[in-house]
């Protein structure tokens, strides 16, 4: 993440995963790195809707009972496998200033390593609330990919 994304938000949570996959990066960041697909977040996106596409399209998150976050991508990187992206409507939610990137790393023959991490204010005190969200989120989709793709 660029230093500049880095330090335009307060953030007062930070939470952050890895895991090892056991197929290639390229595999890997083939479904991680379409915004648009909804498979590694299905626990808890119903579905993803988006309008435009690459750096600076919006993606509308439908979380399930009406509720919608929308997020724009900032950064975007196909060499490189990683993706940054700014929560621009946070909907009902308790956190602002919500920042997040995701990368998938080659980590020998047949093998990567995906992390994630994200950054948010919270709202009306509700740190340990928005922690648990956000870091419960990130171990979901980490685990939905390893599932995936180590069926």
């Amino acid at each position: 993440m660029t230093e500049s994304l880095r330090d335009q938000f307060p953030r007062s949570v930070v939470c952050q995963g890895a895991v090892r996959i056991a197929a290639s990066a390229d595999r890997v960041w083939a479904m991680v790195g379409d915004v648009g697909d909804a498979t590694i977040a299905r626990s808890f996106i119903e579905r993803i809707e988006m309008h435009g596409r690459g750096i600076g399209a919006v993606r509308d998150l439908h979380l399930g009972g009406g509720m919608v976050i929308s997020e724009r991508i900032e950064e975007y990187s196909d060499a490189d496998r990683y993706y940054v992206y700014r929560v621009v409507d946070q909907g009902p939610t308790s956190f602002a200033h919500h920042l997040a990137m995701t990368q998938v790393v080659p980590a020998g023959p047949g093998q990567c390593i995906v992390s994630w991490i994200t950054m948010a204010q919270p709202l009306n005190g509700c740190d340990a609330e928005v922690r648990a969200m956000l870091q419960g989120n990130i171990d979901a989709v980490l685990s939905l990919i390893k599932q995936h793709f180590e069926r």
